[in-house]
């Protein structure tokens, strides 16, 4: 084997540098493969040819000395030459993405995924799939709407008498006018925000029903291994409706799972095909958990930066080499890797180093359709 690692995310991903310091400890270099790079500063080849053919296309995919792939975030804009013409740019856009899209289908057909590409592909950012999949595995979901008909909409808000939350089925960020950037989170649904129906039909977005909550709980899983974090608003109003704040954090603290959601949690996996996701769930005043959805990109090593006692690297770097959806909590101890560690070595000034040199610097567009 090649002892080689390539990682699909977005420049100056602390997880991806963190496990890429890891792995390196056990001999596994890592290629990067940024899409929004691609094509201005990355160039690939994807070679398909009959068993006569003689060409050499050295570094061609498909790459079968590749051991491992992690998807960690693939991104939704490709990066143009600054120099393109204006009337080119939306055609290079296009056949950019397109070819992206098809190499990673060939990219390593032996290698180890996390997550599979097709399962990825199927859960990503598809919540109205996911609260189908929890709700069949045993998990309560929130009443749903997802709608851009004004009537259904303010129907259902007056069916849960406006206790309503919107929220979008992709994150997206606004430039403002003073400068800053704005991102759009869940939030509490006004009546006064309901009453143009042509604003109403112009997107669609998700509405749920608001939960009374004691508190939610972030569950990281890699294989077999769970990892549960309660997440403690502490009466903050802002939180409690979303604890994604720009500006705020919920207290972290290590939580133990009942044995019953953690297994309603594997079939989720095991029905989408996941090998690695972090799970949404609230818990009710009555005690009972509520889905809210899985991110299968993983974002999961801030649960150890907030709380180190939480083994949130050591799973992930344990599930990448110990290549098997079996991995489990009784294999970390061969993985001993902190977060702390790599955030205070000389390989994370590096990594930031390299994020400035080596990648495009990342443009408001790249960052309004990254995941």
């Amino acid at each position: 084997m090649s002892n080689r690692l390539r990682v699909i995310t977005l420049a100056g991903d602390v997880h991806a540098g963190a496990v890429e310091w890891a792995v390196a400890d056990r001999g596994v270099t890592t290629q990067w493969m940024c899409l929004r790079d691609f094509p201005a500063a990355a160039t690939y080849s994807v070679a398909i040819q009959d068993s006569t053919s003689k060409d050499d296309f050295t570094g061609a995919l498909p790459d079968e000395t590749c051991d491992f792939v992690w998807i960690r975030r693939i991104g939704r804009s490709v990066g143009l030459p600054v120099e393109l013409d204006e009337r080119d740019r939306s055609l290079c856009q296009r056949e950019s993405e397109r070819f992206f899209g098809g190499l990673l289908h060939t990219l390593a057909p032996n290698a180890w995924w996390v997550n599979p590409l097709y399962s990825f592909m199927t859960s990503r950012n598809n919540k109205l799939y996911q609260l189908r999949v929890a709700q069949a595995c045993g998990l309560k979901v929130p009443d749903t709407l997802a709608s851009n008909d004004p009537i259904h909409i303010q129907k259902f808000f007056r069916a849960h008498r406006g206790k309503v939350i919107a929220k979008p089925f992709f994150p997206h960020l606004w430039s403002g006018a003073d400068g800053r950037s704005h991102e759009y989170y869940s939030s509490l649904v006004s009546a006064g925000a309901l009453r143009d129906p042509r604003v109403l039909q112009a997107s669609p977005l998700i509405y749920q029903r608001f939960i009374d909550k004691l508190f939610e709980v972030r569950v990281a899983i890699f294989g077999r291994a769970v990892i549960a974090a309660k997440l403690d608003a502490k009466g903050d109003h802002e939180l409690a409706i979303d604890w994604r704040h720009p500006s705020k954090r919920p207290t972290v603290e290590p939580f133990r799972l009942p044995q019953k959601v953690r297994e309603c949690c594997h079939r989720v996996m095991k029905s989408l095909g996941l090998v690695h996701g972090s799970f949404d769930l609230i818990v009710q005043p009555d005690g009972e958990f509520v889905f809210l959805e899985v991110n299968e990109a993983g974002q999961c090593l801030w649960l150890e930066e907030d709380c180190p006692e939480l083994p949130v690297l050591s799973s992930l770097v344990g599930l990448i080499l110990h290549r098997s959806p079996d991995f489990s909590e009784c294999d970390l101890p061969q993985y001993p890797y902190k977060l702390a560690d790599f955030l205070t070595s000389s390989a994370y000034a590096e990594f930031r180093r390299r994020t400035n040199d080596d990648h495009l610097p990342m443009s408001m567009e790249g960052i309004v359709f990254a995941d």
